[in-house]
């Protein structure tokens, strides 16, 4: 069970220092406040890299491990992945939104 999870949006990447600004959000705990935040790109997982740019969005969980003879904290960085739109599904929207502002304009 996570301890907390936070929200968090990158601010801006660099590169050469290999870290990520961010802006961090709680989600379970509303009495914890907001916090920006410096964190180093060695613990985003590889694939989740090329998401790492301005205006992501990003979890950091923070749960316990309880082993047989130890306790362990530990955290979790996941990307949010959107879905791809397609050139037909931008197309399809246009003109479904095109139709809707004609009804509501007669």
């Amino acid at each position: 069970m996570p301890n907390e999870i936070w929200e968090g949006t990158v601010q801006s990447v660099d590169v050469n220092a290999r870290i990520m600004s961010v802006i961090m959000e709680p989600m379970l705990h509303q009495n914890i406040s907001r916090h920006a935040a410096n964190i180093s790109l060695e613990y985003v997982v590889q694939q989740d890299v090329p998401l790492v740019r301005p205006g992501a969005v990003f979890y950091l969980t923070i749960f316990t491990e309880k082993k047989r003879t130890s306790i362990q904290n530990a955290e979790e960085i996941r990307f949010r992945r959107m879905p791809a739109w397609s050139k037909v599904h931008i197309n399809k929207i246009q003109t479904d939104s095109a139709q809707l502002l004609d009804c509501i304009e007669s």
